[in-house]
């Protein structure tokens, strides 16, 4: 295996574990959820950003692995 797949191998589990932080946390507390419209890296960062656009407190509720300032930025850009 090379490090270019090894890496985003774990750029995509990282993406993932992210989403799925952010669902569970939206299921909880009945927000709005979203599935990726495609299985990859992209999909999953751009998913979550549109349901942390609707948690005004996420940086104090939700410890993800890039941060949620990573992804607020991405909701700024596919807005």
């Amino acid at each position: 295996m090379t490090l270019w797949k090894v890496h985003h191998g774990i750029m995509k589990a990282d993406a993932e574990a992210d989403y799925d932080c952010v669902l569970n946390y939206c299921k909880e507390n009945g927000l709005p959820t979203l599935i990726p419209k495609k299985q990859t890296c992209k999909g999953f960062e751009d998913t979550t950003a549109c349901m942390i656009s609707n948690i005004p407190d996420a940086e104090n509720v939700l410890k993800l692995h890039r941060g949620v300032s990573f992804y607020r930025s991405i909701y700024k850009e596919i807005k």
